[in-house]
């Protein structure tokens, strides 16, 4: 442990690819550092005072992005795979929504795109589809016809739609185009987690500073 880096705490609400990358970043870039990832994550209030918050911070942010650089460099063959699928995602999400709205044009359904929805977990059936093929198009049918409308809950990831709509009728019916898996997702979720902690840290920099 470096020498200024003092009381640690032990919990964490992370999941262990985050911990382990936290790890890395502190026995890697930041292992001559005078403080470390984790007990700035876990230690928030505690730096915020000290007068090298600001630059722990910048330095924090520089070692995640060179870590996850890294990281990525190395699983760049699954990048090129999960692009693959994305793309193929995007092709059926295309084909799926043109004919649901299609569809839900001739039988006057509504077609609407909610800024949010709550469904029962009892209350729900869920239907994942691997890609778009003609037989889809009866089971659209079928649910359009009984449905009170029907609404695009489709989700982005970067320039891509991953395609998902319900249909309300006697239960909510989820139409779901089976999203990519891959360690990248993985990855990227762990990025973002450290990320956002980090900018939880900023903004209490500037809570302490307008509390002086």
């Amino acid at each position: 442990m470096a020498a200024n880096d003092q009381a640690k705490e032990t919990k964490q609400d992370w999941d262990d690819l985050t911990d382990s990358f936290i790890e890395g970043i502190d026995k890697t870039i930041l292992k001559d550092s005078s403080f470390k990832l984790r007990n700035l994550l876990l230690n928030p209030t505690t730096y915020a005072s000290k007068p090298s918050a600001n630059e722990s911070l910048k330095k924090a942010k520089e070692a995640v992005e060179e870590y996850f650089s890294s990281v990525f460099l190395a699983f760049s063959s699954d990048k090129e795979k999960l692009d693959k699928e994305l793309e193929s995602s995007s092709v059926n999400f295309a084909k799926m929504s043109s004919v649901i709205t299609e569809k839900a044009t001739l039988l006057d359904v509504p077609f609407i795109k909610p800024y949010s929805l709550e469904v029962t977990e009892n209350n729900r059936e869920s239907i994942i589809i691997e890609k778009y093929d003609p037989s889809i198009e009866l089971l659209i049918g079928k649910l359009l016809s009984k449905s009170k409308y029907v609404g695009d809950i489709s989700g982005k990831y970067h320039d891509h739609t991953l395609g998902s709509w319900i249909f309300s009728s006697d239960r909510a019916y989820i139409l779901t185009i089976k999203p990519p898996e891959s360690i990248i997702l993985d990855i990227e979720n762990s990025k973002d987690t450290i990320l956002f902690r980090l900018e939880g840290f900023s903004n209490q920099l500037e809570l302490f500073k307008t509390s002086k």
